[in-house]
């Protein structure tokens, strides 16, 4: 059974970008997997380097849509990605400049509830403002 999984109640309303979250939830399982495994540093460089990589070219894609549907919220959602980013790159370089560094369960932990309640309370906000939008434009 996968560490986290993907729910209806992540969706965000937008086909693409639930489809992104999903491959985001998907290389943190395999983080957890890697973990319970006790996968080799060699290992967990190669997967955190996946999804931080994953994790950049997502949140780009992210941002490209709200600033197509002129969200208002941009600038203060950015600093929030910008903040993820700069976590998995110091576990990036941790992982690759000190051979004695090892990731915990508790990173794991951490990364989960951050990623699901980034999707849940701060995406959740751009589908609001989809929704606003499409109601308006009904009327």
């Amino acid at each position: 059974m996968p560490y986290t999984e993907w729910t209806e109640e992540l969706s965000v309303g937008v086909p693409i970008m639930d489809e992104e979250h999903k491959k985001w939830l998907g290389i943190l399982n395999e983080i957890h997997d890697a973990l319970k495994t006790n996968a080799n540093a060699e290992v967990m460089q190669t997967i955190i380097g996946r999804m931080l990589e994953y994790t950049i070219m997502h949140l780009t894609h992210e941002e490209m849509y709200m600033l197509h549907i002129k969200y208002p919220l941009f600038e203060s959602h950015r600093e929030k990605h910008n903040a993820l980013i700069r976590k998995i790159e110091l576990l990036d370089s941790r992982l690759k400049e000190k051979s004695n560094f090892r990731l915990t369960i508790d990173t794991v932990f951490l990364l989960k509830n951050w990623l699901t309640n980034h999707i849940m309370v701060v995406d959740k906000k751009y589908k609001e403002y989809i929704e606003a939008l499409n109601n308006v434009e009904a009327e």
